[in-house]
């Protein structure tokens, strides 16, 4: 599909603002609402939109532990067996391809440490790298160019809320499709508009909620996934400057702090290799003593799952 300006425009209006009504959205695009229906639902269609995924305060439902699995395997038997195991594990949020020193990735959340350990220990692989955020910050896509706020994912432990079991059932069915109607949500939960619509304003205020992601297809808006891992002293300065420099640059998506290996982990999106490499000299000028190590990664395979554990 040749995307178009009013393609890119709608996409871009839509990122920011994808619970707005098609009404709303077609007056902010000046497109008809018959055309950012038809248009959304082609998006769909051809998977250049995978998902409307919304993004949850994992600590407040009582899970404090995410992960980052790089993992490398040693028969192609091995990571066949790790790949069919992902399709039902209540941990596991999303994964995908890895390049070069890894195999695979995977993102997972848990409970505890305890949890996660004794996941691991039924992982056959030949190595693996265990990220462990103490600090994680989701930026915006840079190239869609409106201001989005970033989203701080880990940061402080939060108590956990109390939710009933259609609290549960709304955020399941926000997390399959963060677009859904009210009306919608009220008649799969049995409730009023009005009660679902308190509820979910309730989630948004207490921040059980915390935004809403698209999830594109990459490769069909020719951009690029790599993870730069930085291995460097770890200090107040050193954190300042890489915060700085996740908020200025275009190509950076997320900020992980690992406090435990004192490493810096950055996610990038990237149309061209000179990109990538731009954004390597500028942390090289920042810090020319850190140790950089690049990680291209492919796209997530299947659909983003925010709430695996509740099925």
């Amino acid at each position: 599909m040749q995307l178009k300006n009013a393609d890119f425009k709608l996409l871009r209006y839509l990122y920011h603002n994808d619970r707005e009504s098609y009404s709303k959205i077609a007056k902010a695009t000046g497109l008809s609402r018959e055309q950012v229906q038809y248009k959304i639902k082609n998006y769909l269609k051809t998977g250049i939109i995978r998902k409307f995924s919304t993004v949850f305060n994992y600590s407040k439902l009582g899970y404090d532990y995410f992960v980052t699995l790089l993992i490398r395997f040693d028969s192609v038997e091995s990571k066949t067996s790790f790949v069919k195991s992902l399709e039902n594990c209540m941990n596991c949020i999303s994964w995908g391809k890895a390049y070069a020193r890894y195999d695979i990735y995977a993102n997972y959340i848990f409970k505890d440490e305890k949890g996660f350990n004794s996941y691991l220990e039924n992982v056959v692989a030949d190595d693996y790298m265990i990220i462990k955020p103490a600090y994680s910050v989701l930026y915006p896509l840079k190239f869609f160019k409106d201001k989005k706020e970033e989203m701080v994912i880990i940061d402080t432990k939060d108590q956990t809320a109390s939710l009933d079991d259609k609290d549960k059932k709304l955020m399941a069915i926000l997390q399959s499709d963060n677009r859904a109607r009210i009306i919608d949500i009220a008649n799969a939960l049995k409730i009023s508009s009005e009660l679902a619509l308190y509820k979910l304003r309730r989630l948004y205020k207490e921040k059980i909620i915390l935004g809403s992601r698209i999830q594109f297809d990459m490769n069909k808006l020719d951009q690029y996934f790599t993870l730069v891992i930085i291995r460097h002293n770890m200090d107040a300065q050193t954190t300042k400057k890489l915060k700085m420099l996740s908020k200025e640059s275009k190509n950076i998506n997320s900020l992980i702090i690992q406090t435990s290996k004192s490493h810096y982990i950055l996610q990038l999106f990237h149309s061209t290799e000179k990109e990538l490499r731009k954004e390597i000299e500028n942390i090289n000028v920042r810090l020319p003593k850190a140790i950089i190590e690049i990680i291209p990664i492919g796209e997530d395979i299947p659909l983003i799952n925010t709430l695996p554990f509740i099925r």
